[in-house]
Parts: C-alpha cells; structure tokens; sequence
C-alpha cells in the first residue's frame, strides 16, 4: 500500500479526493494543517464519484470547471504525483542534532543513488514535482557550484524549511529480469528542532510511519577523539547537541511518546563525518591506529557503486564494526537505548564529503563520498 510522500500516511486502496490543478487560488486548510502541524494552503478539492472503478480517477472542478486527474492525500491534502500507486514507495525521514551532516548525506547520497541507478539498473532518476528545482537550489549550487556548505536547515516552523516539502526521486531497478518502479522520498529534519522538547509534536508525526529513519551521530562529539586529532583537522568544526538526547526525543516521536514503547520502524544510526575517524590510522595513539588500520575493513572499503541491492553479509559486517567503535567512544547507552526502544536498528558510518571542510568551504581536493549508499539501500530493502 502506497504511503503520501508529505505526511507518511498509508493512502486507501481508492483514491477518495482529486484537487484542482487549473486556476482556483489555494486557501488554508485547517484539516490538513492539523495532520501536519504548520499552515497549509491547498487548492479546491474535486470529490469522486463512491462507485467509481476507473484505474485513473477523473473529475472536474467546481470553480474553474477545469479538468484533473491529480489525487489528494485525504489526510494532508498533499498533491499526489501521478502514477504514484503503481510504483514501491521508500519514505525515509533524516534526523539527527545540529551539524551532524543530515543535508550533506542527502545531497551526496542522491548524487550517487544517479551513478548507482545508471551503472547498476541500468535506469535513471527522475525528481518528481519541485524536486528538481529545490534540490538544485537547497543541495547543489552550493556544493558543485559554490564550492561551500550548505546553511542550515531551517526549523519546522519557518515556512522556508526545508523540512516542510519532501524530496522525491522515481527510477526503475532492473535486477536479474526483474523490473521494479521505485520512489524514494526524503525529509530533513532541521536538528534544532529535534534538540528542543517543547516544538510541535504534530510537526513529526510523520516520524511514527516512516520506513525507515536515519539518525546521524557525530564522532566529533567525543572529547578523546577531537583531542587525539586536535592537529589534523579544522578547528573550526562547529559542533551540535548531545546524540542521546536527540536519539530519545526521535524515538519518543517515533512511539507516540508513550512510555517504553518500542517502534517497528527500522531506524539506521549512521557514524557520520567518517573521514574524521579515518584519520586516526596515522595518530601515534596505538588504540585508535590499531582499530582504523585493519586491512579489509567495512571501515576502510566501499563497495556502494558495485552491488545493485543491500549486500547483508557486508552490512552485518559494517553493523559489528560501528557497534564496537561506539563502545570505545564511550556512548554504550546508544545501543542500550535502541535495543530497548526499537525491534530493527543498524548501524553505519559514511562520510558524505570525504574530507573535511575548510571552515564553510568545501575542500580544494573536491567531494568523495563514503559509504553513503549503504542505509539507503537498506531501507529499500524492506519494502
């Protein structure tokens, strides 16, 4: 069953509303504003007939009398893209404190979902409505133009956020003679507001019926890291909340903020800013050399670009990996708190850039990506 890409709920087997797509101007909806917990301005909505059993729903709008085929979500009002019911919809919502490098694994990660779908399905990825534009704007001018980072996400409440519109990206996986249309959509969620318990809990309802959410971890956070590396990387990296905190508050979304509630949602904790951890290979500190020199490491290979699906024995791998790395972080409550609150986590590590920054300027040797395909991949894996 096909999920609304804006509020993540399961859409009916029938689409129940159409909305206009002629010339009627858009008024605020209070129906839909409570679902979604921001104003929402949503054009007239054309209802379709009960007994209807055409395969693509028609109507004509009251107002301007124009004709439309686009469905509305009944919940949200969102407007549904077409041949949306006839595709494998992945919802995956991208949470983590601030500076944790949420938009740089989106931004990368679609790139190379591009150089995935054309090298291994042999497809290519289509951005569906305003995807197009606001990713080119939000994600690319900055990094492939600009040469920078880009600013931060905006809080829910803004109406510039960025996490108010979902991105969305069809293409086609083509396996072993097996066709399948795929949709893969996204939402950024601004870290400031996920460090602040008192924001709108309705903004992040969509939390609870996601496939799949990504939390991003700092290894920054760690005091003993960012001393053993004091000399090799920027002083300047700027540093967000505490990852507990922030893993509770997500989780708490994710549950209805009932109390030792566990979620069915896989959620897939990612070690992000790896690079910064591949630098202890050449620290004279024999603990952390040790563990980032091992030869045919998950930690050290990235195998995104050359298996078409989620390749488990390398994830289980990977998984181990970071497990462990987070104990001798020092964070053992982060795996004490997923095991307890959820039924299916993963852990990951990527590095959307590859090297870090120097300060808000993207490093002169350019961007390469780390193992930023790998919590993708497996999400689609379950639907």
């Amino acid at each position: 069953m096909s999920q609304c890409p804006q509020c993540f709920h399961r859409l009916p087997p029938m689409p129940h509303e159409l909305v206009c797509t002629g010339t009627c101007a858009p008024k605020a909806d209070e129906a839909a504003a409570r679902v979604l917990g921001f104003d929402v301005q949503v054009r007239p909505l054309v209802q379709i007939a009960p007994n209807s059993t055409a395969e693509l729903p028609q109507g004509t709008c009251g107002k301007c009398k124009l004709h439309t085929t686009t469905e509305a979500c009944p919940y949200c009002r969102y407007e549904i893209p077409a041949l949306w019911r006839q595709s494998r919809v992945t919802t995956i919502a991208m949470a983590g404190a601030r500076t944790t490098g949420k938009s740089l694994l989106v931004a990368t990660g679609v790139m190379q979902l591009h150089l995935l779908a054309e090298r291994q399905w042999h497809s290519a990825v289509e951005p569906l409505g305003s995807t197009a534009a606001r990713f080119r704007a939000i994600y690319e001018e900055p990094l492939l133009e600009q040469r920078r980072l880009m600013p931060a996400t905006d809080g829910m409440n803004s109406a510039t956020s960025a996490g108010r519109e979902p991105l969305m990206f069809r293409m086609t996986q083509r396996i072993n003679g097996e066709v399948l249309p795929r949709i893969l959509v996204l939402k950024d969620v601004a870290g400031e507001d996920l460090e602040n318990s008192a924001v709108n809990r309705q903004q992040f309802s969509f939390l609870s019926r996601a496939n799949a959410v990504f939390l991003m971890v700092d290894p920054l956070k760690v005091a003993e890291i960012r001393a053993v590396l004091a000399d090799a990387i920027p002083s300047a990296q700027a540093l967000g909340g505490d990852p507990l905190v922030v893993l509770n508050l997500v989780l708490g979304h994710m549950t209805g903020h009932i109390p030792g509630a566990m979620t069915d949602i896989p959620v897939a904790l990612v070690l992000s800013k790896f690079d910064v951890m591949q630098r202890l290979r050449d620290v004279s500190n024999p603990r952390w050399s040790g563990i980032m020199s091992r030869a045919g490491s998950p930690l050290v290979r990235d195998p995104g670009l050359a298996t078409p699906v989620w390749d488990a024995h390398d994830g289980d791998l990977l998984h181990e990996e970071v497990r462990t790395l987070l104990i001798e972080l020092g964070v053992p409550l982060i795996e004490a708190t997923l095991k307890d609150r959820t039924r299916h986590h993963r852990y990951f590590a990527a590095s959307a850039l590859g090297e870090s920054p120097d300060d808000k300027m993207i490093n002169p040797r350019g961007i390469a990506p780390f193992r930023v395909l790998d919590a993708f991949k497996w999400a689609m894996s379950f639907t």
